[in-house]
């Protein structure tokens, strides 16, 4: 659902499925108590998460000294825009969520979304008319069999 927007802004970062946010956010708290992190541990990341994701999904230009010196450590809106792309093999990169390091420690650095990439298509091809766009139909998404490009 969340890759399913066609036109990437600061909603997509609360585009998810009712069923994907409760089964994160258990995650996120038993992951957190397994790992020895307190309450407080967990929400001050969760924040931190919710405020860089807020600014990578961001139709905003950041201005080049902040994106350069940013990009090298957290996730940028020219650095997330590659990972919401129809086209597949962008779409396998970038996954970072709040540190971006961590795509080129793993080798999943797709690049970023600039003038020498050119436009990004987002949205998934096969969801991307008005009908499969509407509420009931992106609540039901993940309950679709579809082979994605």
């Amino acid at each position: 659902l969340h890759h399913s927007d066609v036109s990437l802004d600061v909603s997509t970062t609360v585009r998810h499925h009712p069923g994907e946010a409760i089964v994160t956010a258990l995650v996120i708290g038993v992951g957190g108590a397994a790992l020895g992190c307190s309450a407080l541990e967990v929400a001050v990341y969760g924040v931190l998460e919710n405020i860089v994701q807020l600014i990578g999904h961001a139709d905003i230009r950041l201005p080049v000294w902040l994106a350069r010196a940013g990009r090298v450590v957290f996730v940028t809106p020219q650095f997330h825009r590659i990972h919401h792309s129809s086209n597949r093999q962008q779409t396998d990169s970038n996954y970072g969520q709040v540190f971006a390091f961590w795509d080129k420690v793993f080798g999943s650095f797709g690049g970023y979304a600039d003038e020498a990439r050119g436009p990004v298509e987002f949205g998934l091809r096969d969801f991307r008319d008005p009908t499969s766009q509407r509420l009931d139909q992106v609540l039901l998404l993940p309950f679709h069999i579809r082979r994605r490009d």
